[in-house]
């Protein structure tokens, strides 16, 4: 069958595009005092390179209308006060002389504000224990000795022995095992969003918790911060996928019911066959079918009943405060198991928005995309990481810090910094950030002007494809070397979606398996032309060379080449995106090209491409095919194996 079969001219995209530097880790977004990595991909980008193009698809078609024949609307968020905010943790509780002797060393540094960590399991580990008071001489310290702003961050998480809130309350992940994790190993859980008694403890606790410190000092708190998660955040875990207790399965069957009513319609709708509601397993939370839609909408109708619930509680206590909420990443791949995509569904009621930007991320990016949904509404935030991140530099730190301010940031803190050696080799990024962006001679803040670029984002398009790579490769287009703002239009076309409506998906990692050949994905080894079926073992797939590994999320090549193979199930139109980038400096580089029945595909030529370390390669193409065609995307190890693990993201989306 000759090559040209598999393609309509006049629908061929290929976007070739290696951008920037790669962000390496999930925990860079979330809270780094956890033990626990998780390896994301492509959310970082620096550079453009030539973009190959016979027709452009349907959305890059309507980004760029947008962009160019729209005028980005004037942003009506104002500035008015900024904070640099040094935050301190309580998780066991920090002696006073220590807390004084913090706050003290942050404040010589160019801090103007000091966020209080308050957990809920150290003030009441019982039914019937209430005790604020050590947490009260700290605030008291900021507020009255020091003269200074605070925020209070009120940790809802409890221990896996409680008192107070058992087991059957906690969520669990899709094994079963409980939600566990924490600065001391094993130490504190994450309440099901799906008990109504677990919820409705921590809303009366932080309703307490509010009302205390509005008594004490309500004129110099600045937020309140409820947080959830073991990352100190308002959101899922991302160390792993949440929650699949018995009361979220309960749970999800109701909403099932009320999606659909019977069973037979649900069947209808979904394709499936089975014979009641309680049947359905919950997939992967990153699964893009039209069941992992659903999945995704009821943890996140659960997620924000809780957000919202906090919210009502603050507000009748202390009606004037300000409510913030924390979310690790709004945009990158693990945004889905965040439960944090529709971030401005959940911001509904919040008047703070916080993000936690890993040091390698586009901090411009982050900022751009959402302060534009959240104008004139909620005040934003940023929060600078610890020195123990991977990517950790003094010049990254300093980029994030002005480059947010500069993009429309209220708060920006340092968080998971102890006063020690680490902290400072930074205190010039510290002084250097508070001296541009506090004092009334500040620079002007990036807004919107005659000649600002819009990008509109459509969440199911980004859902289903894992990911918001092709994104940033427009972005950085349209923002320029100087940065400037672009107003992002998000559309949320993935809450409400009619999910008996939606074209069949097929994505790695999503689909995952340890069976060749389930949901269309098959692990293979390649050299000299020759496909060669891995083995299943350990958790991964290996090949023909000892190095040769598929693994959830990732692959990596050795004298044989590592190759996922999509086998089409039925004929017609497909799009197939993939996303690459190397998860180590050490690594020379990798090569990779895409074979259609073992054919190269023309635009990408015969000769595999090269992609080294902090780029991101990017392509989508639009092909026409039939039953039983195979697409490969092969990875060479260019010249040594050293460190060439990549991570990958591949769909395939029927286009009819």
């Amino acid at each position: 069958m000759k090559r040209s079969r598999f393609f309509k001219t006049a629908r061929i995209i290929v976007i070739l595009l290696c951008m920037g530097m790669l962000l390496c880790a999930c925990v860079q977004g979330g809270e780094s005092f956890e033990t626990e990595d998780v390896t994301t991909n492509g959310e970082e980008t620096t550079k453009k390179e030539e973009s190959a193009t016979d027709s452009e698809s349907e959305t890059t078609k309507k980004e760029e209308e947008t962009s160019d024949g729209m005028k980005a609307p004037e942003l009506t968020s104002e500035v008015t006060e900024r904070y640099f905010i040094f935050r301190i943790w309580n998780f066991s509780i920090m002696s006073y002389q220590s807390f004084k002797y913090t706050v003290d060393e942050a404040v010589k540094s160019g801090f103007n504000a000091i966020k209080v960590h308050i957990p809920w399991a150290l003030v009441q580990p019982d039914a019937n224990t209430m005790n604020f008071s050590e947490f009260d001489r700290m605030v008291d310290y900021v507020v009255n000795e020091k003269g200074l702003k605070v925020a209070i961050s009120v940790d809802l998480t409890r221990r896996e022995t409680d008192a107070l809130i058992g087991q059957e309350y906690i969520q669990r992940d899709i094994n079963g095992n409980l939600c566990v994790g924490g600065s001391h190993a094993g130490d504190r859980t994450v309440i099901s969003f799906c008990s109504d008694y677990a919820v409705q403890k921590a809303i009366d606790f932080y309703k307490i918790a509010v009302a205390h410190y509005e008594s004490l000092c309500g004129d110099d708190v600045l937020f309140y911060l409820p947080a959830f998660n073991p990352y100190c955040e308002t959101e899922y875990w991302a160390a792993a996928e949440y929650d699949y207790s018995d009361l979220a399965l309960a749970a999800f069957s109701e909403f099932l019911k009320d999606e659909y009513g019977s069973v037979n319609a649900m069947n209808a709708a979904l394709g499936t066959s089975y014979t009641s509601f309680e049947a359905v397993i919950p997939p992967s939370c990153n699964k893009a079918d039209a069941l992992g839609i659903l999945w995704y909408r009821f943890r996140h109708e659960k997620l924000k009943a809780v957000i919202d619930g906090l919210a009502k509680a603050q507000k009748s206590v202390a009606p004037s405060s300000e409510f913030a909420v924390q979310f690790g990443s709004v945009f990158d791949d693990h945004s889905a198991t965040r439960g944090t995509l529709a971030f401005t569904d959940l911001c509904e009621n919040a008047d703070v928005l916080w993000v936690d930007d890993g040091p390698t991320y586009d901090h411009s990016w982050s900022m751009d995309y959402i302060r534009a949904a959240l104008d004139g509404k909620v005040k934003l935030a940023q929060e600078i990481d610890g020195p123990h991140q991977n990517e950790a530099t003094p010049e990254r730190y300093l980029d994030q810090g002005l480059t947010v301010f500069e993009h429309g940031a209220t708060y920006v803190s340092a968080a998971n910094w102890s006063i020690d050696e680490n902290y400072r080799k930074y205190e010039h990024v510290w002084k250097d950030i508070a001296d541009t962006w506090l004092g009334e001679d500040h620079p002007e803040v990036k807004t919107t002007t005659e000649n600002t670029q819009i990008l509109e984002i459509s969440l199911l398009s980004r859902f289903r494809r894992g990911g918001f790579g092709a994104d940033l490769v427009r972005y950085k287009d349209l923002a320029g070397k100087e940065k400037e703002f672009v107003y992002i239009r998000i559309v949320d076309d993935l809450s409400n979606v009619e999910s008996g409506s939606i074209p069949p998906f097929h994505s790695f990692p999503g689909d995952f398996s340890s069976t060749q050949g389930e949901n269309g994905w098959y692990y293979r080894s390649y050299r000299k032309g020759r496909f060669f079926d891995m083995e299943f073992s350990d958790g991964m797939w290996k090949g023909k060379a000892e190095y040769t590994l598929v693994m959830n999320g990732s692959v990596h090549p050795d004298e044989y080449d590592a190759a996922i193979v999509f086998k089409a199930d039925k004929d017609g139109d497909v799009e197939f995106s993939y996303t690459l980038s190397l998860a180590s400096d050490e690594s020379d580089g990798i090569e990779y090209t895409v074979l259609v029945n073992g054919e190269p595909i023309k635009e990408l030529g015969e000769d595999f491409i090269y992609l080294p370390y902090g780029d991101v390669a990017s392509g989508a193409l639009v092909l026409q095919i039939r039953q039983g065609d195979e697409i490969a995307l092969i990875v060479n190890k260019h010249d040594t194996k050293v460190s060439d693990t990549t991570a990958l993201n591949l769909t395939v989306e029927y286009l009819n």
